[in-house]
This record gives C-alpha cells, sequence and structure tokens, in this order.
C-alpha cells in the first residue's frame, strides 16, 4: 500500500464530553502586575479646587457588568471548557488578582468579579449548549436581567450569529471567542462584534503557504451552508494563489449527512491528489469512515488542521511524522504570556492550555485594555472607539484588532506530528510561524469600510463562496391552503400576501403572478437559482369538510410537495391527517392550537405560528402583577381547551389564583348571556378570554350590556389592526399581550415586510403577517439545505432544530416538538383610531418557551423539557 502524508486542514467540532477532575487550586504566582500606588496631597491652610489630585486609577459608580456566553454542558462543551477557565485566567492576568471565585472556576459558580483600581468587573457565566435559540434566551436575559454592558461568546458560529444580532439590537459589545465563521466579521458584520478569534481564511491561508509545495490538486468537501461555503471559498482561494490547482467544483454535503458514500465516490472520481475537509459537528466520525471503507484514505492525501489535545490521539495516529497547521497549541509561542498561562493552566485545572485557551485569555485581555483606555466607561461608543486599532500582548503574541473590519489579525503556526501520545500532549515539532492576512468580505453595503485592504478574496477577484446554482428537472409544487372567503377570510388575506412576499424575499425576485397576489390568481411561480418552485392557493372557508377536499386535490391531482396553511386550528387537525397520511411535509401558518405540537404531533407537521402556551405565558409575565384573581371563558374545542389549560397554568406559576371553573361555550354561541353572568358571578378581578371566530362579536356586546367590562378587568391578548377600535377602546392607557404588530420588532426584515406591504397592499402588516412570511422563509430555508430535495425525510431532519430569521427576529423550531419558538410583546394602548394602526407602544419583549405536550406514547421525544405543563405535572 503506497503511504501518503497526511496533512490536515479542517475546522471541525466532535460531539465530545469531557469530565475532568481538578487538583486543588494553587497559590497565585508571585509574577503579579504591581498594584498601583496613591499620592496623598499635603493639606495646605485653603486648598484651592484646582490643586486637588485627580484620581490615577479607574473609579466606578456601579460593577461593569460582563455575561459571558459559551458551551458548559452542550455538543461542544470540549471547547467551551477552554474558554470559561482561559477567560478567567485572563482576566486575572489583567487585572492582577484572581477574581472572587478564587484560583479555579467552574461553570455552576454563575460568577466572578475582579477589580481594576477601583472599578469592579462581574463576569456573569451561561451555559449556551452550542443552541441558538438558547444562546437568544440567554443574551436577552443578560441583557435585560442582569444589565451587562459587554457580551462574551460564543463557542458555536451558527449562535454566535444569533448572539451578533441581539447585541447589535441592544447596542451591546460582543467579543467573539472561539467561533471561526467569516461570516461573524464578513457578511454578518456589525460594529458592535470584534473578536479574538481567527476566521475561516486565517486557517486556509496559514496551511496554503504549506500544502502546493507538497500536493498539486485538491478537492474538497464542505457543509452545505454558510461556515462551509465560507471555507472551501478560503481554501480554494489561499491555495490556488499559492500555486494549487482545483480538478472539480467543490462538494457540499448537508450538515446532519451521516452517509458519505456518494460523496467519497465524488471525491475518488476527482482524481485530485489530495483532498481537503472544512466541517463542524459530529459528521466528521462517519465522513472518515467512509473514506477508510472506500479506499480514499490509501487513495489520496486527507487535509485537516490538528485539533485539540484530546481529539487528536483518537483520529490521527497514523499521521506522525507529517505537518500541518494548527490555530494554537501550548508548546508553540514563545513570550512571558503564554509561559504564565501554561504554567497557571498546568498548576490549577490539571491540564496544560488546549486548542482555544488563547482565544478565550485575548478576549479577557482585549476587553480588560478596552476599559482601561476608556477610563471605565463600558458604552459601545466608547468601547468601539478603543478596540477598533487596538494592539495588545497575549498568549499568541501582538494581536491587532483590524479597524476596518474586526479581524484579530494573529500568529498560527505549522508544525510537525512527532507523535499522539506524550502524557503531557507535548506532540509537535514547531516548523513555522505565519501571520495571515485575510480578505476584507465585509457585505457591498460597506464595501467602503475596507479601505486598502483585498476585498473578497485575496487577490481581490471574485471566489465562488457556495454550492452550484439548485436546479430541479420538474418545479417544486407547494399547495397553500388558508380561508379566503369563509368567517376567517380576514386573516386568510394576511397569509395569502404574506406568504408571496415572503417567498420573493426569499428567492430575491416576485413571483409570475407580479407585484400583487389575489386569490382568484391560482398560482404564482418563484424561481431558487435555476429550480422553479409554484405555490398553489386554496380556498378552505375555514370548514373542515373542505379542507380535506382541497387538500387531497392538491396531492392527488396538483402533485404539490408541500402543504402550507391553514387559519382555522379544527381545519388544521384535519389537514395535518392527510398530510401524515400521504407523508407530505406540512406548515402550519397561523393556527394556534397547542393540539398541532401537541396531542395531534406527527412528524411530517411543522409550525410558524405560535400556540396558546405562547400567548397564555406572554400574558401572563404581566396580568398577575395588576390582578390577583382570574375566571375564564374558551370555546368547547380543542384550541378553546388548550388556551383555557395554558393560561390557568402560567398565571397560576406568576402568581394568579382561579376561583372557579373554567367556562366553555360552544363554538358557534351568539347569546353570551347566561355565561357573562357565570363570570360576573365569580368574583373574580380579571376575565381572561380566548376565542377566534365570529363570537368574539357577540360575546363583548353582552359583557358591555351587563357590565362586564365596567366591573372587572379584560385579560385578552390585543387582536388584528380592524378589531381593535371596535373592541378595545375601554382599554387605552392599559397593558396586554400581543404576537405582533407591524410596529414592534426592529429588524431589517420586518422594516422590508412593512415597506412592501403598504406599497403594494395600501396597508402594514397585520395580525397574521409574520406567521406567513415565516411560513414562506421556513420552505426556503428548508430547499436550500436540502438542495431542492422534497422527500418528507429530507424536508424533516432539515427543519428539526432550524433556526432562521424572520420579520419576529429569530425564529427556532424546537426539534422535540416542533414547536416554533419567537418573540411574543407586552404593549400598551396608546389609542384606537391612528389613521395608520400605530396603536401601541413596546412595553417588553419575551420569548416563552412553551411545554412539551406531546402524547403519552411520544413523551420519550421531550427529553428535558418539562412535559404537559410549565411544572412538568
Amino acid at each position: 500500500m503506497k503511504t501518503f502524508r497526511i496533512i490536515m486542514i479542517t475546522v471541525f467540532a466532535l460531539t465530545l464530553i469531557l469530565s475532568a477532575c481538578s487538583p486543588p487550586g494553587t497559590a497565585v504566582p508571585t509574577e503579579e502586575a504591581a498594584a498601583p500606588t496613591e499620592e496623598v496631597a499635603e493639606p495646605t491652610d485653603a486648598p484651592e479646587p484646582t490643586d486637588v489630585p485627580e484620581p490615577t486609577g479607574l473609579v466606578c459608580a456601579e460593577p461593569i457588568k460582563v455575561g459571558l456566553i459559551t458551551d458548559g454542558t452542550g455538543a461542544l462543551a470540549i471547547y467551551g471548557a477552554h474558554i470559561i477557565r482561559s477567560f478567567m485566567l485572563g482576566m486575572e492576568y489583567a487585572t492582577g488578582a484572581p477574581g472572587s471565585a478564587g484560583d479555579t472556576f467552574t461553570l455552576d459558580m454563575g460568577t466572578n468579579t475582579f477589580k481594576i483600581d477601583d472599578c469592579e468587573i462581574t463576569v456573569i457565566v451561561k451555559d449556551d449548549q452550542s443552541t441558538p435559540d438558547t444562546t437568544a434566551t440567554l443574551a436577552r436575559e443578560l441583557i435585560e436581567v442582569e444589565g451587562v454592558s459587554v457580551l462574551v461568546g460564543t463557542v458555536s458560529s451558527g449562535a454566535t450569529a444569533t448572539l451578533q444580532g441581539i447585541a447589535a439590537e441592544n447596542q451591546i459589545p460582543l467579543i467573539v471567542a472561539p467561533a471561526a465563521a467569516n461570516d461573524i466579521t464578513g457578511v454578518n458584520f456589525n460594529e458592535y462584534t470584534f473578536r479574538t478569534s481567527r476566521n475561516n481564511y486565517q486557517d486556509a491561508i496559514n496551511l496554503c503557504e504549506y500544502l502546493p509545495t507538497v500536493y498539486e490538486t485538491f478537492v474538497q468537501i464542505a457543509p452545505d451552508y454558510s461556515f462551509g461555503w465560507g471555507g472551501a471559498a478560503a481554501f480554494r482561494d489561499a491555495c490556488s494563489v499559492a500555486g494549487g490547482e482545483f480538478v472539480a467544483d467543490d462538494i457540499f454535503a448537508p450538515a446532519d449527512t451521516t452517509e458519505f458514500t456518494p460523496y467519497m465516490e465524488q471525491i475518488l472520481a476527482s482524481g485530485a491528489e489530495a483532498y481537503l475537509v472544512t466541517w463542524a459537528g459530529g459528521g466528521f466520525v462517519p465522513m472518515m469512515q467512509a473514506a477508510t471503507d472506500l479506499g480514499v484514505s490509501e487513495q489520496m492525501a486527507l487535509g485537516a488542521s490538528f485539533v485539540d489535545n484530546v481529539v487528536l490521539p483518537a483520529f490521527f495516529s497514523n499521521a506522525v511524522g507529517s505537518t500541518s497547521g494548527i490555530l494554537y497549541h501550548y508548546t508553540a509561542p514563545s513570550n512571558p504570556v503564554n509561559d504564565w498561562l501554561v504554567e497557571n493552566t498546568k498548576a490549577r485545572y490539571g491540564v496544560p492550555p488546549d486548542l482555544f485557551d488563547a482565544d478565550g485569555m485575548n478576549a479577557a485581555i482585549l476587553l480588560v485594555e478596552a476599559l482601561k483606555a476608556t477610563n471605565g466607561d463600558a458604552s459601545a461608543e466608547a468601547m468601539i472607539g478603543a478596540m477598533e486599532g487596538m494592539e495588545f500582548e497575549g498568549p499568541k503574541g501582538t494581536i491587532h484588532i483590524r479597524a476596518e473590519d474586526h479581524v484579530a489579525i494573529q500568529d498560527m503556526y505549522i508544525v510537525k506530528l512527532l507523535n499522539v501520545d506524550d502524557p503531557e500532549f507535548k506532540y509537535f515539532e514547531l516548523v513555522s510561524t505565519t501571520r495571515p492576512e485575510p480578505p476584507c468580505l465585509l457585505p457591498e453595503n460597506l464595501k467602503d469600510r475596507c479601505g486598502s485592504l483585498a476585498y473578497g478574496s485575496l487577490t481581490g477577484e471574485p471566489v465562488v463562496a457556495g454550492p452550484q446554482p439548485l436546479t430541479c428537472e420538474e418545479p417544486i409544487k407547494v399547495g397553500l391552503i388558508t380561508d379566503g372567503t369563509g368567517a376567517l377570510a380576514i386573516y386568510g388575506a394576511h397569509i395569502m400576501r404574506s406568504f408571496m412576499l415572503g417567498m420573493e424575499y426569499a428567492t430575491g425576485a416576485p413571483g409570475s403572478a407580479g407585484d400583487t397576489f389575489t386569490l382568484d390568481m391560482g398560482t404564482n411561480t418563484f424561481k431558487l437559482d435555476e429550480c422553479e418552485i409554484t405555490v398553489i392557493v386554496k380556498d378552505d372557508q375555514s370548514t373542515p369538510d373542505t379542507t380535506a377536499t382541497v387538500a387531497r386535490e392538491l396531492i392527488e391531482v396538483e402533485g404539490v410537495d408541500v402543504l402550507v396553511g391553514t387559519v382555522s386550528s379544527g381545519a388544521t387537525a384535519t389537514l395535518q391527517g392527510i398530510a401524515a397520511e400521504n407523508q407530505i411535509p406540512l406548515i402550519v401558518a397561523p393556527a394556534a392550537a397547542n393540539d398541532i405540537t401537541g396531542v395531534n404531533f406527527n412528524e411530517y407537521t411543522f409550525r410558524t405560528s405560535r400556540n396558546n402556551y405562547q400567548d397564555a405565558m406572554n400574558l401572563c409575565e404581566y396580568l398577575p402583577t395588576i390582578y390577583s384573581t382570574f375566571v375564564q371563558i374558551a370555546p368547547d374545542y380543542s384550541f378553546g381547551w388548550g388556551g383555557a389549560a395554558a393560561f390557568r397554568d402560567a398565571c397560576t406559576v406568576n402568581g394568579g389564583t382561579f376561583v372557579t371553573d373554567d367556562i366553555f361555550a360552544p363554538a358557534d354561541t351568539t347569546e353570551f348571556t347566561p355565561y357573562m353572568e357565570q363570570i360576573l358571578d365569580s368574583g373574580a378581578d380579571a376575565w381572561i378570554v380566548t376565542w377566534a371566530g365570529g363570537g368574539f362579536v357577540p360575546m363583548f356586546q353582552a359583557a358591555v350590556d351587563l357590565g362586564v367590562m365596567d366591573q372587572m378587568g379584560l385579560g385578552a391578548s390585543v387582536a388584528d389592526n380592524l378589531t381593535v377600535p371596535v373592541f378595545y377602546s375601554s382599554i387605552v392607557g392599559q397593558n396586554s399581550g400581543i404576537l405582533y404588530h407591524y410596529t414592534l420588532p426592529t429588524n431589517e426584515i420586518n422594516d422590508w415586510l412593512v415597506e412592501q406591504d403598504k406599497a403594494r397592499y395600501g396597508t402594514p402588516p397585520d395580525l397574521f403577517d409574520a406567521d406567513g412570511m415565516n411560513a414562506a422563509l421556513l420552505l426556503i430555508n428548508t430547499l436550500k439545505l436540502t438542495r431542492g430535495n422534497t422527500d418528507a425525510e429530507a424536508m424533516i431532519l432539515a427543519m428539526e432544530g432550524m433556526t432562521f430569521e424572520g420579520p419576529k427576529g429569530t425564529i427556532y423550531i424546537r426539534p422535540e416538538d416542533h414547536v416554533a419558538i419567537q418573540d411574543m410583546y407586552i404593549v400598551k394602548l396608546l389609542n384606537v383610531d391612528d389613521p395608520e394602526f400605530k396603536y401601541f407602544e413596546l412595553v417588553s419583549t419575551t420569548r416563552p418557551e412553551p411545554p412539551c405536550l406531546l402524547p403519552e406514547g411520544l413523551t420519550d421525544r421531550c427529553a428535558a423539557l418539562p412535559v404537559g405543563s410549565l411544572g412538568g405535572q
């Protein structure tokens, strides 16, 4: 067998959990920064104010709070451990003394307070488990509850993208460590985001200084999302500039691929000397297994950067003697800061520093140096001014924060692998130190910031940074079922227009129907690259029988691949059954019943609409603060039962008391007098309403006629723009909940939706427009991930756990039960007559995490989520 030298170029993260026992802490090393001395002015008989000495150090009226978000217990916890310990050591090094937690820090300690002169800095640590939705929740908690001034984190590049948006939204400086995606300081750039981690391009430039001296031809594989596209583009650019040749198109596989045989066959067929890998996640293991099984490892060299101390022996024992790149190993740098880090990590944690320890320490040093430069001013403006262009010394030597794009210019290393079994992890011999200067990757509208830097690539010429365009032999067909002429047609109109606008936004151009869409048009065809997507619209009039008829027609006659709909929760239950029966993915919008992703759950059903529990949790954060006792009324079917159960649970958890049994009225009730009498007789402070449909009007009329509105508070989420003036004039000045109003979210997608709705339909978006647009965005993001594959299995795999941006911000499709985790709002009603429907003032944004409501036979899917109620009862 011919032996090939194995070169390693990849950045990947394996799902490993480390548990390490730390030895007792040792004394803090004596080599500490000297404490500043204070000069005391000599008293005089009549001191002049101008003679009073200025303070010689930082003084803060209140502690500066820093939120450190990292992975403590998730898939990338092995790397989160590097950051937790090294950030705390970096804070100690930069401030001159250990924090309040002592010599060592563990996740369960929660906080650690340091001092610069007379200024306290409290670090609050949160575990995001590398899950973007958890990252979002924790970031908002740190900002809104803890009041942090600066954020630091996180491990996952996907979670970091979410964190960037929240930092910018709240004008909070963010220091990224150790996430590596180009996009962080590229297409996702914002002025608040800085990094001490390297990016994909720096990995590529480092290794491609060496690779083409050994191999001439290359092929590469990467995951089919932004991290993979960026990594592949960087390696293609860097290795081509250095003289290498890529003999085939880059190969992109879905991020959750476990069967790599077809991809390895493509790699073999390329005839390249070496194949390069950019990967993040557990797919690395089955990929390497497939490479072994198919003989790729025997016939071709593998390119992948060396990895952490623990993983390296498991995968690279056959690479001893080879040379490759690495971003940091504790034996590579030679400077006093690295020596201190090595000494203290060994003494306190029983191991030497690992792959990302330098990133964590550098983040702390950057933070402290910035605070020193601003004299303790942690405002965004001051911190940005200090960090742009800053240079400081860290364990990797001099770090330069490039002012143009906030990339951290730093040393990287080419090393020779000597062994994989040294007990002190002394695996390498240093071959050379590089200092890559990557191109500026800012989006087109920020290109002027790049100045004289190479833009987009090392040569300034475009580099393909993604997969080849999608092509479909036949159009993908989508069946949109909504209420066009029935009792809930007002809401069906929201969905029709917003779904079409969402398709346009996601694909980049209007459909065949033009700028506006009406029910009588019937179809609308869009293009995603070279793949046509035809949307066929049907009116079910919110009648389950009609829903069943049009659904079967769409499947059996039109041959749709995906279903979207519908307004009525009862009709949606029917639609769910038909979708499952025919193994067709269904995206629900805007029906809200808990049962859709509860007792009626099936693997084919997803939703972008909220559920009853999210409504209840949102409103019940507020209601019990002004009322003590409650009674509620709801329609006597699944939507009403679920809503009542959710409100009883959520308001009780928040301190409210229900003084009587819930009142259920038939959904078609028109005479509400007996029900209003029961509500009055209860003696409750407030009555809560869960209702959908025409009964809303006579119910409120009865409440007015019998004095319920005068004698009791109303607990009901605010409705659509047209209903508010009719029924809510009596609560002007009060607070309530709402799932969406066009004036509330602050993001580019919502801005676009508002602008287009006004321009094309003559009205701003209404209550359910966000749901419709989000359904389209979920669909297109899924098709991009599956490369146009509409098989149910592929689409389910893509949608479970997906995170995407929509008009309400970040939407997370919870994999356990397909609930759409999303922002909700508490608002104050200012008026009911604004001509542009600007009725509200935002009080707060919530992000409810409802319990898992799956039926008994499926509760294993719920995993760690509370089952059945917020308390898990």
